[in-house]
């Protein structure tokens, strides 16, 4: 994959912004998580303070308590936020109201492309 993508932008000659290196992050996660469970894995193995049948159930619960310990992460993450709490107004009003409260009649607005506000 790293290979095709410097083969990639060396022939379409494009800056490499995020977007480009977008789809290598859930390969990038995905081996991260499989290296995490390979080095518990390994320290389980070698301590053998717990019997090999044991081993799969210990890592089992690890990953549903990582899971879970995320999951309330998000959500209390998202309950707090300030701008979900007033659903009525949309993004560009909020947008609409700090740029008239923040800006001089001098300043100059420049808006990026994949930016919808």
């Amino acid at each position: 994959m790293i290979l095709a993508l410097a083969i990639l932008l060396v022939l379409q000659r494009v800056t490499p912004t995020p977007r480009i290196w977008l789809y290598l992050e859930v390969f990038y996660l995905m081996f991260a998580a499989a290296g995490l469970i390979w080095l518990i894995d390994l320290l389980i193995r070698i301590s053998k303070a717990v019997q090999p049948w044991r081993i799969e159930k210990i890592l089992s619960f690890a990953i549903l308590l990582v899971f879970i310990g995320i999951f309330t992460n998000v959500l209390i993450g998202r309950q707090q936020n300030p701008v979900e709490i007033d659903r009525d107004r949309s993004p560009e009003a909020y947008v609409a109201d700090y740029l008239a409260d923040h800006l001089k009649p001098e300043d100059t607005l420049v808006a990026t492309g994949p930016v919808d506000i």
